[in-house]
Parts: structure tokens; C-alpha cells; sequence
């Protein structure tokens, strides 16, 4: 530490000036080795493809209600035979008789639907019944064009003040990328954390060496004065205690590095641990680029991500409220049908005749018109209980918006303020591991010539990789720190869309 105190500050600035320009150069050359891993890791993560799935199964449903507002056609053929009694049809010019008929009943129908807002609908249909005496070869048609409407006298009716139903359906599908987004989001943070995991570990695991040969070190000259009564046995013990608590903590260590590591391969097969550290600083440059960006567009945390989340919600209770309405509305039923005015029991020897007679009668066409207003309506109570219901929903949400946004504002100030900390403390580590890196070779030819003495080596050693790994540490968490900050003032998920592109 005394050689730390007399380092000259120019050899500071210069010793962080060559970090700045190696770690820029290290952003140039591998500008896309976090793209690519995390590409790889979210192709063959079994989470990630779950999440993909579910959000799926939201866009088939979504598809699936927007299939209800292209037109339904329907065709249908019917045929009916009956053996009737010849007596019960009038014959036109010919007399009745008591024999027994074949009555052949042929039936086309074509029919057109269209769902319309509010819950209504509209339907045409035309339809053409025949019925033919076989042994008689005689003809009776009957043609017929129907009109029904159907329509909710209510909010969304004929496509005023917007369907609640669609909005609802809308709002959820909203609601659903953003929280496959949010997931995806999280999925990528437990991703950058087993990064995190095996690069803090990797430091530790270098550390604990380090301290067992301090310490085994230490044993064999404390087992040396103790023969020549220099030293108690309680030291001796003290030592070896020592030594094995920190064996026992490098295999703690190195059994959650691997598996780490083994979590790490599954999702990225070519993975390489030593690769990590020369790959660290790209990632610091990415999120470093986020983060500014971020902090010049801030306006105000209402616009933010979770507001978004919160909002949809807030939409889906007050939609799903009016189109719960809606059910309870009373509803417009027209229906109206025209049909040629024929003498629909005669029949006729002649096919075309018996249709040309329609256009001969006095009145050639019926035409029929029905009006009439349907309600459903609720048990006592019901409607009470629903609005209840809905100002509890809105009212809950409100205070969780309300709640959040307090929080977020503390969070930030409070993350802001630890990186500030934290960066700071950041650059004394990056200069004592230069101070610490430049008297490590000075040291080892030290000990080559008997200067120093193995124990005092691997005390340098310890303090060395202790000082590493408290930079490694503390690296993460800025990094840890300007995401969560990242998170908090975007309205979409930029680290997300770095990596993957464009999820719309």
C-alpha cells in the first residue's frame, strides 16, 4: 500500500487513458460478440421458446375474433321425399284422386352474415323450395329473399363512440406484447446474469487460489517455528483452520462456477470463460450508450414502460366494464322477407310455367316487415354489483400507479446516486490493478532473487486478485444498476430490441 501512495499522478492519468483507448478498440473489433451470444442463447433457451409460444397462442385468439368481422357465407341443399295421398292436392285442370304420390322436395339456400359493431349482426339469405309430383309431373315453387338486423341499442351501436368489445380485444392484444416484451426482457437479464455469475466467480475462483497458497505458505513457516519453538501450536492451528476454510470455500466456488458454466453451454455450445473478460467492456459501451441516450430523453416517468403496463390494464377494466353493458342493452330486431304471390298450392305440368305465373298474378310480391326492441334483464342487484366491482378494479389500479411512480422516483435517485458511488470507486480499482499489475512482475523477480519471501509473494498475490475481483464486482453492478435505470425511463425495451432487433 506504500507504493500505491507515492504512484505519481501523471502515471495515473496516463494508466487510465491506455484503458479507455484498449477498451475502445476491444468495442471496434468486436462489436457483435453480445449480439450473437445472445441470439444463440435465446434460440435454444426452452424459457424463451415458451414465452414465444404463449405469445402466439394471444395472436391466433386475436386473429381468430378479427375472422368474426369478414363476411360467413352458407350454402345448403336439402331434398325430402314423400309418399302422399293424391286426394289432399288440388290438380290444377285435372280431377283428385285417392292414389298414392311421390312428393319430391328439393331446397337451396344461400345465406351472407356480417358481424356488426355493438353486437349486432346482419343477414341475407335467399332460399328456393320446390316440390315436384313424380307420377304426375307436375311443379309448385315458391322463391323467397330474407332481411335480419340485429342490433344493441347501446354503446358501440353502428359503430358510434367505438365497440367496447373490439377495444377490449385490442387493448388485450396490447397488453400481451408488451408483457411478451417484458418477459423476453427478463429472460435477456437472467441471461446477462450467468454471464455475470461466471465472470464474478472466475474472479473469486482466482482469489481463493491464491489465499490457499498464502496460506499453505504460511503453515509450512509457522510449522518450522514452532520445531524451533519460535511459535505456539496455536498459531500452527489458527493457520491450518485457515487453510481449510479456504480450501473449502475455492471448492464451494469452483463447484458453482461449473455450474455456471454448464447453464452458460447449454444455451451458447462454443462459450468460452476466457473469452468473457476480453468481451466485458463491449457490453459496459453498450448499456454506457443506452444509458446516456436515456438520461437526454427524460422527460417524466408517467410515460415509462410500467405506466404503459399499468394504463393497458386501467383500459381493459373500463372496455371490458361497457362491453359487460352492452349485454344488458336493449337490442333492435328487424327482419323483413319478399316472395313472388303465386297460388302457392296449385301446381303446374310445366316447370318455366309454374315460375312464369308469379309474374302474372295481380300482386307479384309479398313483402312482410317485422320491428321489435328485446331486453335482457339482470337480477336485482346486478348491475350495482358490476359497477361496484369496477370503480374497486379502477380504484386499485390507480393506487398501484400512483404507488409505483412514488417508488420509481426514489429508485432512480437512489440508482443514480449508487453509480455515481460506484464508478467512482471503480476508477480507484482500475488504477490499483495497473499499480497492482506493474509491481506483480517486479515482485516475482524480487522473490527469483531471495528479496522477498514467499510468504510476502502471496500476500501480494491475494491482495492482487482481491483488488480484481472487487472490480469485477463492482463493475457488474454499475452495469446491474444503469439497466434497471434504463428500464425505468424507456417506454420500450431498448437493451431488448439491441440485441434482437426489432420484436413488432
Amino acid at each position: 500500500m506504500v507504493l500505491k501512495k507515492c504512484f505519481p499522478l501523471k502515471r495515473k492519468f496516463f494508466s487510465l487513458t491506455l484503458f479507455v483507448i484498449l477498451t475502445t478498440e476491444c468495442y471496434s473489433q468486436n462489436n457483435d460478440y453480445w449480439q450473437k451470444a445472445i441470439q444463440t442463447a435465446f434460440s435454444n433457451s426452452p424459457e424463451v421458446n415458451e414465452i414465444k409460444l404463449e405469445y402466439n397462442s394471444a395472436i391466433i385468439n386475436k386473429k381468430q375474433y378479427d375472422y368474426q368481422w369478414f363476411p360467413k357465407f352458407q350454402a345448403s341443399i336439402q331434398e325430402t321425399t314423400t309418399v302422399a295421398d293424391g286426394k289432399n292436392y288440388y290438380l290444377l285442370n285435372q280431377e283428385s284422386d285417392s292414389s298414392y304420390v311421390h312428393l319430391l322436395s328439393p331446397h337451396l339456400q344461400l345465406a351472407f352474415f356480417q358481424k356488426l359493431p355493438g353486437k349486432g349482426s346482419i343477414g341475407l339469405s335467399t332460399s328456393y323450395g320446390l316440390n315436384y309430383l313424380a307420377e304426375r309431373n307436375l311443379f309448385q315453387q315458391w322463391p323467397q329473399i330474407n332481411l335480419n338486423i340485429n342490433q344493441t341499442l347501446g354503446r358501440g351501436m353502428f359503430g358510434i363512440a367505438g365497440n367496447p368489445e373490439s377495444r377490449l380485444i385490442n387493448e388485450q392484444m396490447y397488453y400481451s406484447k408488451l408483457n411478451y416484451k417484458r418477459k423476453l426482457n427478463l429472460q435477456l437479464y437472467e441471461i446477462l446474469s450467468l454471464f455475470q455469475n461466471i465472470d464474478f466467480l472466475c474472479s473469486q475462483e482466482k482469489y481463493y487460489l491464491a489465499l490457499v497458497q498464502e496460506y499453505d505458505s504460511e503453515l509450512k513457516t509457522a510449522y518450522e517455528k514452532e520445531k524451533t519453538g519460535l511459535q505456539s501450536s496455536m498459531e500452527s492451528y489458527y493457520t491450518k483452520h485457515q487453510l481449510t476454510e479456504a480450501q473449502s470455500n475455492l471448492k464451494d466456488l469452483q463447484y458453482q462456477k461449473q455450474q455456471c458454466l454448464n447453464e452458460l453451454i447449454l444455451l451458447i455450445p462454443d462459450f468460452n470463460a476466457d473469452e468473457l473478460s476480453n468481451q466485458r467492456n463491449q457490453l459496459s459501451s453498450i448499456i454506457n450508450n443506452l444509458y446516456e441516450t436515456t438520461n437526454t430523453q427524460l422527460q417524466s416517468l408517467d410515460s415509462n414502460l410500467y405506466s404503459l403496463i399499468y394504463s393497458s390494464v386501467q383500459k381493459q377494466y373500463l372496455y371490458q366494464f361497457q362491453n359487460d353493458e352492452t349485454n344488458y342493452a336493449p337490442q333492435l330486431v328487424i327482419s323483413s322477407s319478399i316472395s313472388p304471390d303465386g297460388n302457392m298450392n296449385a301446381y303446374y305440368s310445366d316447370w318455366y310455367k309454374s315460375f312464369r305465373i308469379f309474374n302474372e298474378s295481380p300482386n307479384p310480391l309479398n313483402f312482410t316487415l317485422s320491428i321489435g326492441i328485446q331486453k335482457n334483464f339482470e337480477l336485482p342487484g346486478a348491475k350495482k354489483l358490476r359497477n361496484e366491482i369496477y370503480q374497486m378494479n379502477k380504484s386499485s389500479i390507480e393506487n398501484q400507479i400512483q404507488f409505483s411512480k412514488q417508488t420509481q422516483e426514489k429508485q432512480l435517485e437512489m440508482l443514480k446516486s449508487q453509480i455515481l458511488k460506484d464508478t467512482s470507486y471503480l476508477l480507484e480499482l482500475e488504477t490499483e490493478i495497473v499499480t497492482e499489475q506493474d509491481f506483480r512482475e517486479k515482485r516475482k523477480k524480487l522473490l527469483q532473487q531471495n528479496i522477498i519471501t514467499q510468504n510476502e509473494f502471496y500476500q501480494s498475490e491475494t491482495t492482487y486478485f482481491k483488488i480484481h475481483s472487487d472490480y469485477i464486482k463492482t463493475f457488474w453492478t454499475i452495469v446491474n444498476n444503469k439497466i434497471a435505470i434504463i428500464d425505468l425511463c424507456s417506454s420500450d425495451f431498448p437493451i431488448l430490441t439491441t440485441f434482437l432487433g426489432d420484436l413488432n
